[in-house]
């Protein structure tokens, strides 16, 4: 991502605004501020949200070391807060905190059936809400369509990166478009030659 909004560019200095749901460790943001060139762009302040108490925890110890600031002062800032994005409250926070020229979100995609598969080293050390995306592996993503077309959460022109699970980038590219609200939707594919990533652009 950061790679394509270099190349994009943009000489734009202002202070860019980050958004990464389901953060996890937090690793996303703050990776993207540690690289984040302020001579080229400006200032990036992050936000991480997660449902998770550990996981918001974790994010925070990650940032300190990672040597990103919390504060308005600083160039680069990451802050985390402990949400439900499907909660009355995150809809709230979004119209006090938004629009976003980032957003990142790496949400649960695996089905409920394939739960039952999965080694017995994932499911008796993972937590399956981090992973369980409803029954077809999918809720994360139509909610974050519902939340593209009724909540102040991309400025004009902002970069959107959702990864996903194996076999379901067409699903996930199919419901992002059919909110008319993003373009230029491009499916990465890593190494391994597995399709894992859309990345996208908001509307102008």
């Amino acid at each position: 991502m950061l790679r394509r909004i270099t190349a994009c560019g943009s000489s734009e200095r202002k202070n860019w605004k980050m958004l990464d749901m389901c953060t996890g460790t937090g690793c996303i943001p703050a990776l993207v501020c540690k690289e984040w060139s302020t001579s080229l762009f400006g200032g990036i302040s992050a936000h991480a949200i997660d449902i998770s108490e550990d996981s918001t925890s974790l994010t925070s110890v990650n940032a300190a070391n990672a040597l990103i600031g919390t504060g308005a002062d600083d160039a680069r800032s990451l802050d985390t807060w402990r949400m439900d994005i499907f909660g009355e409250d995150f809809i709230k926070w979004l119209e006090i905190h938004g629009p976003f020229d980032i957003v990142t979100f790496n949400p649960p995609y695996i089905p409920r059936s394939d739960w039952e598969t999965l080694p017995v080293s994932v499911k008796e050390y993972e937590d399956p809400t981090a992973l369980i995306g409803g029954e077809d592996g999918l809720k994360f993503y139509h909610h974050i369509a519902w939340l593209l077309e009724h909540t102040p959460l991309l400025h004009p022109g902002a970069w959107v990166t959702i990864e996903f699970g194996q076999g379901q980038a067409q699903a996930v590219k199919e419901i992002m478009g059919a909110t008319g609200r993003l373009g230029k939707l491009e499916v990465w594919t890593d190494a391994f030659g597995v399709e894992r990533a859309l990345f996208c652009r908001a509307a102008s």
